[in-house]
């Protein structure tokens, strides 16, 4: 695996810096949490995540 160098803007909030390198890289964004999710999927950012009875989702990906 080759590391990816992203210059970010040093003062954005962690969920910030993610949903900006995953834009910007074209990465899915992995989380359980749901705000971010929700805030990924209104900037079209593909996500992975856990659900209820541990399903995993990947939303935001059209073959």
């Amino acid at each position: 695996m080759t590391p990816i160098k992203l210059d970010l803007e040093e003062d954005l909030e962690v969920d910030e810096k993610l949903l900006k390198a995953s834009r910007l890289g074209g990465f899915i964004l992995a989380t359980t949490d749901s705000e971010l999710v929700r805030r990924a999927r209104e900037i079209g950012v593909p996500t992975l995540s856990v659900g209820r009875g541990l399903k995993i989702r990947l939303e935001g990906l059209v073959p």
